[in-house]
């Protein structure tokens, strides 16, 4: 300490260089002027201030820069501030910029770095900052505010690193807005579907921002408190909280997939739910940390209970979206979004990094298990209320040309009788759906045209198209539409083979895991196979969750997965095959 100097500080005209390692004062160190870095610096002291600009000397020397503020030595009372009063790496990034524990971090205007590690409290000074990580992670170990001095500052962080489990690109160890809130918060831009959680809230982080398993509780609990900005997750981006989170904003919520080990709760004056086409999510194992298997779509998880303000709607494209709880209770407001009961708990065991009992990871959970409904939803329709205009009640929520291309994949739509309406009005009976008659596939049903979900439906149908049917040309040139079903059974039988080749065991879960695990660096024909059991497996989860009880759906899964089940595959193992788990047969 003899060896520090007092304090430092520079005046406002010309550029400060710093081309030594270290800089430390007992008391405060304060650049009025520009700064430059020519290398990795440190620095400590009290009060650590940048008033004007700060850069690296060049593009493509990104300079680390390592801020440690102090308690001032005189007083306890001043427990040390970093402060960003200009632009920061505006025109030559930094490197990782990394704050300690004590004291605060002030940000006034914007951060461009290759990673930021603040481990104080932030307080936004300025009223639009960006925090730009580029490919390196953005870590904020403390809470994030607005200063007294500003109202709804609007924040956005940017990071294009990792998208795996051991890389997620944003971490958050305390509330954001819950002392003053922010007017907006933007995390992530779109990207490709991670395979893991991106955005990680845990109070757990070790030095090396590793998940400590013995430090996370599921009573831990995190708040986003936010203005008419609203909050904006990108598409692609994956939210887990190792513990429950709380989202509380008077604009829109708008987010994708997201993972709570506890409670999670949206109050917002509008939520948007982003879907997503099916895409592979890691689930490592001690033998293949990069395993993976299929998500057909975004979904939330939380291991307590889903609480939304309002129903949301639905922006984007691709599988259902669906969602599971642990406490096993439906959110009325979701009424229109497919429930899957957990078969397993949600705890923190299902986080655990195999490669060590000690951490946890920031994994995507996948809602599964079994559809249901809660028996007040499958009441014929609710009573109108009064002075209500004249409406149709025998409309159906299947339309009749929907209807019927439901009907060429197996599924037999009944319309409403004048009986099923006046029922319903009453109160007196719930939908009575009953086996129409005996197929080769079993009992065959018709289902209401009213308990189906017509978006979700359309998208089976799709699916289905897309799979069964390819336009070609003709002799005489024109267009015309051809069954695909034996080219598909032949792909799909041809890549069995290969695979039989390569084990000594065949299984539907082997083959299934076979072609996942080549990525991209298969050949095309594997490739082409596993986009077809891909495609299969959307068409039976999406028979499953467009509300249809699983003994109504099981004859058009039936039918039309033997349209393309090659002969030397059997029944069992081509279902586990195209739904990637284990399948069990009742007997």
């Amino acid at each position: 300490n003899n060896l520090r100097l007092a304090s430092l500080t520079t005046n406002s005209d010309g550029t400060t260089r710093i081309e030594g390692g270290q800089v430390r004062a007992t008391g405060d160190i304060t650049f009025n002027d520009n700064v430059i870095l020519g290398t990795n610096v440190t620095m400590e002291g009290n009060d650590l201030t940048f008033s004007g600009t700060l850069n690296s000397d060049s593009t493509s020397t990104p300079r680390n820069l390592t801020l440690n503020s102090a308690v001032n030595s005189s007083t306890s009372s001043d427990t040390g501030e970093t402060a960003f009063a200009g632009l920061v790496g505006g025109s030559a990034r930094l490197g990782v910029v990394t704050t300690n524990a004590e004291g605060t971090t002030r940000i006034g205007d914007s951060i461009f770095s290759r990673g930021v590690n603040m481990q104080d409290a932030v307080l936004l000074v300025g009223q639009n900052i960006t925090i730009d990580g580029s490919n390196g992670p953005l870590t904020f170990k403390s809470t994030i505010n607005a200063d007294a001095s500003i109202t709804d500052p609007n924040l956005v962080l940017i990071s294009t690193a990792g998208g795996d489990a051991d890389n997620p690109s944003f971490r958050f160890g305390g509330n954001i807005g819950a002392t003053r809130r922010l007017g907006s918060l933007a995390i992530g831009t779109d990207r490709a579907t991670a395979q893991a959680g991106t955005i990680i809230f845990t109070d757990a982080l070790d030095s090396q921002n590793r998940i400590v398993k013995a430090s996370v509780a599921s009573t831990d609990a995190f708040t986003i408190t936010l203005g008419t900005g609203g909050l904006n997750i990108g598409a692609g981006q994956k939210v887990v909280a190792l513990g429950s989170l709380t989202v509380t904003t008077t604009g829109n919520a708008r987010f994708g997939d997201v993972t709570t080990l506890n409670n999670f709760t949206v109050n917002a004056g509008s939520i948007s739910l982003r879907r997503r086409p099916g895409t592979a999510v890691q689930t490592p194992t001690s033998s293949n940390f990069g395993a993976t298997v299929n998500d057909s779509g975004a979904d939330l998880v939380a291991g307590g209970s889903v609480n939304f303000s309002v129903a949301p709607t639905f922006i984007g494209s691709g599988g259902v979206f669906a969602y599971s709880t642990g406490s096993r209770q439906q959110d009325p407001e979701l009424a229109g979004v497919v429930y899957r009961e957990p078969l397993t708990g949600i705890d923190s065991n299902r986080f655990n990094d195999p490669r060590s009992g000690t951490f946890l990871l920031g994994l995507d959970l996948i809602a599964s298990g079994p559809s249901t409904t809660q028996i007040a939803n499958a009441v014929n329709m609710p009573i109108p209320p009064l002075n209500a205009p004249r409406t149709d009640f025998t409309a159906a929520g299947i339309d009749p040309a929907l209807a019927q291309q439901l009907a060429d994949i197996g599924v037999d739509i009944r319309p409403r009788t004048t009986r099923d309406i006046v029922d319903g009005l009453s109160g007196r009976n719930f939908e009575t759906d009953l086996p129409a008659s005996v197929g080769p596939e079993g009992l065959t049903w018709q289902v209401s045209s009213r308990r189906l979900d017509p978006a979700a439906a359309r998208e089976v149908v799709s699916e289905y198209n897309a799979l069964m049917f390819a336009e070609r040309t003709g002799d005489d040139g024109s267009t015309v539409v051809v069954s695909t079903a034996d080219e598909v059974k032949q792909e799909l039988g041809a890549s069995w083979d290969r695979y039989a080749q390569d084990v000594k065991l065949t299984s539907g879960l082997g083959w299934r895991a076979y072609l996942d695990s080549m990525g991209s660096t298969g050949s095309a024909e594997d490739l082409k196979a596993r986009e077809h059991l891909v495609r299969l497996q959307r068409i039976v989860m999406g028979l499953e969750d467009m509300g249809l009880a699983p003994d109504e759906a099981k004859p058009a899964i039936t039918r039309i997965l033997g349209q393309v089940r090659p002969a030397q595959v059997n029944t069992t193992d081509f279902e586990q095959a195209v739904r990637a788990v284990m399948t069990v047969s009742a007997r």
